[in-house]
């Protein structure tokens, strides 16, 4: 699990690349923050906005799922813009 989730020191040993390699901690809860204020102006203007409506039926949840959606795919972005990955070891002859 902590090898999936990047946390470990070591380098992969598959093409994958683990999450958050090579970022520094600062800049991961900076991306962290940016994230959640997004997701939290999504919650807040789609609550302002549907809030005309009446509550029935799946509307209550729209605003959940849309924070929800803008707060994993901003994190995602974030996430796989900072990775540094580190260049494979050539071996020369």
């Amino acid at each position: 699990m902590l090898k999936y989730l990047g946390i470990t020191s070591e380098a992969p040993t598959d093409d994958s690349i683990p999450a958050w390699q090579g970022v520094p901690g600062k800049k991961r809860l900076i991306s962290l923050a940016v994230s959640l204020a997004l997701a939290l102006i999504t919650f807040f203007v789609t609550r302002w906005l549907l809030s005309e409506f009446p509550n029935e039926g799946y509307l209550p949840f729209v605003p959940w799922n849309a924070a929800v959606a803008v707060l994993l795919i901003s994190s995602l972005m974030a996430e796989r813009a900072m990775i540094r990955n580190k260049p494979a070891e050539t071996f020369e002859i």
